[in-house]
């Protein structure tokens, strides 16, 4: 497989590890190859990369995030935002002290 990352890159709430993560555009490609020579194009997907955890997800994961209407809650030590399903952070361990804006 041969990975290739493309233009587009923003944040988005991840669904695999549930939280605020970058993503970037990535294509995968397959590549059959004869003698070290690259000949034709096997198997290709595109989709956008979770940079956390690496999962590759397809576009329907922005739609999903829109129609949710997900509420956040912003850690008083650290100050990363999170969803209203995390009941601490995971970074620094405490819990949320103010309702969730």
């Amino acid at each position: 497989m041969q990975k290739q990352v493309l233009s587009q890159q923003g944040e988005f709430v991840c669904p695999e590890c549930n939280s605020l993560s970058a993503y970037a555009e990535t294509r995968y490609q397959q590549v059959f190859h004869l003698f070290f020579v690259p000949l034709y194009t096997v198997d290709e997907r595109i989709g956008y990369q979770c940079t956390d955890c690496e999962t590759l997800f397809d576009e329907s994961v922005f739609e999903d995030q829109v129609n949710q209407e997900e509420t956040r809650w912003e850690c008083a030590k650290c100050h990363h935002k999170w969803p209203a399903t995390n009941v601490r952070c995971p970074i620094c361990r405490t819990r949320p002290t103010t309702a969730a804006k």
